[in-house]
């Protein structure tokens, strides 16, 4: 890592820090003795380094907030089908403030330093700094709070730009009926007041638990497994938005009436549904979910598959419109 002369560390020995004295007296007969004991903790020192562009077109974001995702979670145990080189730093979706600019990233630009940015990378959200090329940040206003704008990104721009992806002719949903896989999570929340803004029938499956709730919102609930819901719903959707991928999609694609379209948006029950094992190999699951994402993109005539960080790698500047 590159260090500008502003970088610095700070670092001491791990210390013994004194956190009380007390004193413990033994009486008997024949003596009178005080034993005193010190009890000590080991006190770990910070160690800061503040990192430099590494190339003209970068910027140095100090991170004020970010997100935790469950593939996060899998790839620090070791399982998800696309796994990160290590040393690997959690973290996708980050609002920060601009810390330094490369030349290019000052001159090309109109952002300065101390401007509220935010970005989508591949790791390292979870960071105090990190350095990105200029071109894939998007400024936050600065009224917008950072929690604000990072649910913006995480989670209700892609559930809009999911939801593009189903449209025909890039006309509104009004009257249409959607099927939402996973009702109850961020994604499915987002989803779910997205389509009702546009008048959607809207349909969702969740855990019974949550179904008091969405129904308040103003959308019909069933249970989670398909073949509790498939019966009333096959061949009626227009749209089916599955980000659980229980059953390989198949379900979600049966829903589809002879003109729907599915949009694959995750695979979460890939990894929450426990260890799969085919032949006696210990775990099939980053295999089963290669094949989800393969059969989602290539052999569904009537479905697409929707990847947050490629869509903002080829189209930054929808999330910038999105977000703003």
């Amino acid at each position: 890592m590159a260090m500008s002369k502003k970088c610095y560390f700070r670092y001491e020995s791990y210390y013994l820090h004194a956190l009380s004295l007390f004193a413990l007296e033994y009486n008997d007969r024949r003596s009178r003795s005080s034993i005193h004991c010190v009890i000590f903790a080991i006190m770990p020192q910070e160690i800061e380094c503040v990192p430099s562009p590494r190339t003209p077109a970068d910027v140095v974001i100090k991170i004020d907030c970010s997100t935790i995702t469950l593939q996060d979670c899998m790839i620090r145990r070791g399982h998800w089908y696309v796994m990160q080189n290590l040393p690997f730093i959690p973290g996708s979706d980050i609002v920060g403030t601009i810390l330094s600019m490369g030349i290019d990233a000052t001159k090309n630009s109109t952002f300065q330093i101390g401007d509220k940015v935010a970005s989508i990378v591949r790791s390292g959200g979870n960071a105090k700094y990190i350095t990105v090329p200029y071109q894939s940040i998007i400024r936050v206003p600065s009224e917008v709070d950072d929690n604000t704008a990072l649910s913006m990104l995480s989670t209700y721009v892609p559930a809009r730009e999911s939801l593009d992806l189903a449209r025909k002719f890039n006309t509104p949903l009004t009257g249409a009926s959607v099927l939402i896989i996973g009702g109850n999570g961020p994604s499915g929340l987002a989803m779910i007041e997205l389509a009702l803004l546009e008048a959607a029938n809207v349909y969702t499956t969740a855990d019974e638990r949550h179904h008091a709730y969405l129904t308040s919102l103003g959308v019909q609930c069933f249970p989670i497994d398909p073949e509790k819901w498939l019966p009333s719903l096959e061949g009626k959707m227009d749209v089916v938005l599955d980000s659980v991928c229980i059953d390989m999609y198949e379900s979600s694609r049966r829903a589809l009436n002879s003109t729907g379209t599915l949009v694959c948006t995750g695979m979460s029950a890939v990894y929450t549904m426990g260890h799969i094992s085919v032949f006696g190999l210990h775990d099939v699951r980053d295999y089963k979910a290669s094949y989800c994402k393969m059969k989602a993109k290539f052999f569904m005539y009537n479905g697409v598959y929707y990847d947050k960080m490629e869509r903002y790698s080829s189209a930054t500047v929808e999330f910038a419109v999105s977000a703003n």
